[in-house]
Parts: structure tokens; C-alpha cells; sequence
């Protein structure tokens, strides 16, 4: 896990994917994922939830295991409702013409929750 500023992290499935990563898209400069931050001054130095990586056949999946009553909004460009609890959202990009509320996937995925302590909760997956 790295720290990219205050109450910011990264997660990478193991050193050896960290290694065949290609840039990083979500820097301007994708050399700064790997440089380190001064943390002396952040609040909170560690995350408060951490994902497990996991893979089935030729898929892979991040979970969060985050609290009973925490809120869902967003997950990405798909069709619906801004407010997502107890959806399920298929997070893949492509180009859909003619998309409606049933519509599952569109460009970009993210993820944004509110915690039931009413504290945000964010999650950007950079799959390059």
C-alpha cells in the first residue's frame, strides 16, 4: 500500500503486479505513484478499510467490506439512479448508443459512498 496524500491510498494486488504495471493514468505525471509523500502532518496515516483481491476463473475482484448503512452514489457512467444501495453495477467501459436507465455500463467507473458516520468514502480503480 502506498499513501499519494492525506487520506489517500493505493492498493496493488502483490509487488510483482506493482512491477508490470503500466503508467498510471491517474497522475499527470504517473512517476509520482512511486515516489514517497511526507506524512508527517496527515490526521489519519493509515485506511480505514483495506480490499481484498480476488480472482475467479478469468475474472478479477476488488472487495471493500464497508459498514451496514453506509450509502452508494455514482459507481461510474451507467444508467439509473445517482443513489445506488443494494445495486449491482457491472463496472466495464464501452461505448453505448442510445443508453437508457437499464443501460449497465457506459465510460468510466467510480465509486463514492457515504459512511453511516456521514464521512466519504472513495474509490478511483485505475486498470490500466
Amino acid at each position: 500500500m502506498s499513501i499519494l496524500g492525506e487520506s489517500v491510498f493505493q492498493f496493488v494486488e502483490s509487488d510483482v503486479a506493482r512491477q508490470h504495471a503500466m503508467p498510471c493514468l491517474s497522475f499527470e505525471n504517473p512517476k509520482l505513484r512511486e515516489e514517497r509523500v511526507d506524512t508527517s502532518n496527515f490526521e489519519r496515516k493509515a485506511p480505514v478499510f483495506v480490499p481484498k483481491f480476488q480472482i475467479y476463473g478469468d475474472q478479477q475482484e476488488v472487495v471493500f467490506q464497508l459498514p451496514s448503512g453506509s450509502s452508494f452514489y455514482g459507481t461510474g457512467e451507467a444508467g439509473g439512479p445517482m443513489e445506488r444501495t443494494d445495486k449491482r453495477i457491472y463496472t466495464w467501459n464501452t461505448d453505448a448508443w442510445g443508453y437508457n436507465q437499464n443501460t449497465t455500463s457506459l465510460y468510466q467507473d467510480s465509486v463514492f459512498s457515504v459512511l453511516p458516520n456521514r464521512e466519504p468514502f472513495g474509490v478511483l480503480a485505475d486498470t490500466c
